[in-house]
């Protein structure tokens, strides 16, 4: 037997809408169409994707000829989950289930078409690994996070300063974020994680006595990864890094800022577990709020 095409034929009500949302948000073209059926591809997909109107007379076998598509996944493995993550909710399109990576290192979230089928984004990331502890911080063997000493503080530096000037802040020059931070962080004052070998990139983590609490609580202050190094799982180890080193500190609650337009970043926090909800998902929505004196 030699196989020379695949096809995913799913029966739905409504076989324009599928296949629009197919084209708009996944860059599929029609190959054929007419009355209550498309055959659609794209040529790095490895499939044809067909949608049949629910009860089409020619459809077979008949005991399913009435029965729309149900308890499928179209699953599409892509190369930048968390861009493809952006780009989606950028376009208006729901997200049914948020971005999350499995332990195996299956990073995916899920969309649904107009008919309820659900299509699966998948990115898999570094192999899964025996978590170890180094410096206090959880690591696994392929994103290794480490804790930063005063001796780190000029790469630190370095990297926030890039950070502040990606997105369009004022900032000293990295030396002198160097020369401020190394004595802050010999105190514990400030506490800096980094990921990758160059670093490639941080997170940095202030504490502070909460009098609700009488325990810490913890302010995720900046969380950065350089541009070529996205997309490979450092922002989600440093976060949970930063988290498990903020436990360990006997800090019960973690708290941080980012923009509203800063959707990745918002995404991953919120697939961590974070909320601009007071109170719960219900709630009002939280605001920060901030002044030069």
């Amino acid at each position: 037997m030699k196989i020379t095409t695949t096809a995913i034929s799913l029966n739905v009500a409504d076989v324009n809408a599928s296949a629009a949302f197919a084209k708009l948000h996944f860059g599929f073209t029609v190959d054929m169409e007419s009355d209550g059926f498309v055959s659609l591809s794209r040529s790095d997909a490895g499939f044809n994707l067909i949608f049949l109107r629910i009860g089409l007379a020619t459809f077979r076998p008949e005991r399913l000829r009435g029965r729309a598509a149900d308890g499928l996944l179209i699953v599409l493995v892509v190369d930048d989950i968390d861009g493809e993550y952006v780009r989606l909710q950028r376009e208006g399109v729901a997200i049914t289930t948020p971005i999350e990576t499995e332990p195996w290192g299956e990073r995916y979230f899920q969309v649904t078409d107009p008919n309820g089928v659900t299509v699966q984004l998948v990115q898999w990331m570094t192999e899964p690994a025996e978590n170890r502890i180094e410096n206090g911080v959880a690591t696994d063997a392929q994103t290794p996070v480490r804790m930063a000493g005063a001796v780190d503080a000029l790469a630190f530096g370095r990297l926030l300063h890039a950070f502040n000037v990606e997105f369009g802040e004022a900032t000293p020059d990295a030396d002198v974020i160097a020369e401020r931070a190394a004595p802050l962080i010999q105190r514990g004052e400030v506490t800096v994680l980094f990921a990758g070998d160059g670093p490639d990139g941080f997170a940095e983590l202030r504490f502070r006595p909460s009098l609700y609490t009488g325990e810490l609580d913890a302010y995720l202050e900046e969380l950065y990864v350089v541009p070529e190094r996205r997309g490979h799982g450092l922002g989600r180890a440093l976060l949970e890094a930063a988290m498990e080193h903020a436990r360990g500190r006997g800090a019960a609650h973690i708290d941080l800022g980012t923009s509203e337009d800063d959707v990745a970043a918002r995404s991953l926090y919120e697939s961590a577990g974070f909320t601009n909800r007071e109170g719960g998902l219900d709630g009002p929505r939280m605001f920060y709020y901030e002044r030069d004196l």
